[in-house]
């Protein structure tokens, strides 16, 4: 028996990763895009691309070349679309990794990748050295806040004319990796999994054609961008809606967030919403705008589905099998 879905055929477009997500965002120019949950500062979509841009022409003028690797090692934060779309316009791949990671696992991933430039964060900055001296492809160090101890790249994207953007860069959609996230090592050692232009135009096309989401919505996360997850909702929100960031899941912080901005919609994993169906401080606030609650990543019970829905009189969807495809590059 042939089964045919009622849905329109989706046409994937062979164009590089950096075109599909700048195409679209230049479409909702000063709009907000994302909000950091914590410092409340905000980028517009025009400005992730004109960053991005100047990021890009920074990193040709420093001698990146075609599918180096350029490692992005922070928690949640503004900088993380504009590292990985400067690197895409350079046709450079971004390895995305855990900033909690050890100075061994670190070390692990970067052997593997063998990155060039590695961006992160001032409380790694010190870790990130001595990875380095371990490493000789890594060439520089940035961190997205102040450090003494190595360049920082808004003074690298806020000194930069532009002039250098890779214009001429050839892109291989089908052949050639955009990026190089690492699995969990819960069935051995971490593998890096090559994804290419292709295979992320695709997801995000797939995704967005399961239905198109209201422009007013405003969403909040707290799932690490390191993670598939949290990558893949990262740019399937970039389609001229507001979304708000979060490091790590407070519970109060999380109600702050409600009232200030007025979400409408939270993307979690289970223990989250177990404890937003258990805990008595979500009645102190108002949460009336919520009405659509995310899990992925695990099962989530039928019991806590129906306990968190109930109390945050919001519904549940569930995402199921957005696993990366790709290819693999074994350790």
């Amino acid at each position: 028996m042939v089964l045919k879905t009622t849905y329109p055929e989706l046409v994937i477009p062979q164009v590089s990763f950096y075109k599909y997500n700048v195409d679209i965002m230049r479409q909702h120019g000063d709009k907000v895009a994302l909000v950091n949950a914590g410092t409340g500062q905000q980028l517009t979509f025009r400005e992730i691309i004109k960053f991005s841009q100047k990021l890009a022409s920074a990193f040709n003028r420093k001698g990146l070349k075609k599918q180096e690797v350029v490692a992005l090692c922070t928690a949640n934060c503004l900088e993380y679309p504009i590292v990985i779309l400067g690197t895409a316009a350079c046709n450079a791949i971004t390895t995305t990794c855990n900033p909690l990671y050890t100075f061994d696992e670190t070390l692990k991933q970067f052997e593997n990748s063998q990155p060039r430039f590695v961006i992160t964060e001032s409380t790694q900055v010190s870790k990130m050295l001595k990875v380095a001296e371990k490493i000789p492809s890594i060439k520089e160090i940035f961190s997205i806040d102040p450090s003494h101890l190595c360049s920082s790249l808004w003074t690298l994207i806020e000194e930069d004319d532009g002039h250098n953007f890779p214009f001429h860069v050839s892109v291989d959609p089908m052949a050639d990796c955009v990026l190089l996230p690492y699995s969990s090592g819960t069935t051995g050692v971490p593998k890096g999994v090559m994804i290419t232009h292709h295979n992320m135009v695709a997801l995000l096309v797939i995704l967005r054609g399961l239905g198109k989401l209201p422009p007013w919505l405003i969403t909040y996360s707290v799932i690490p961008m390191f993670h598939s997850y949290g990558l893949l909702r990262l740019f399937v929100l970039l389609e001229g809606l507001k979304h708000v960031i979060d490091k790590r899941f407070r519970i109060k912080n999380f109600l702050e967030a409600v009232e200030k901005y007025q979400i409408n919609a939270f993307f979690a994993v289970p223990p989250i919403l177990m404890e937003l169906a258990n805990n008595p401080l979500v009645e102190k606030y108002d949460t009336s705008s919520l009405r659509l609650l995310g899990s992925g990543a695990a099962p989530l019970a039928p019991q806590v589905a129906k306990s968190a829905m109930q109390k945050m009189q919001s519904m549940i969807v569930q995402d199921c099998g957005s696993a990366h495809q790709g290819r693999i590059r074994r350790q």
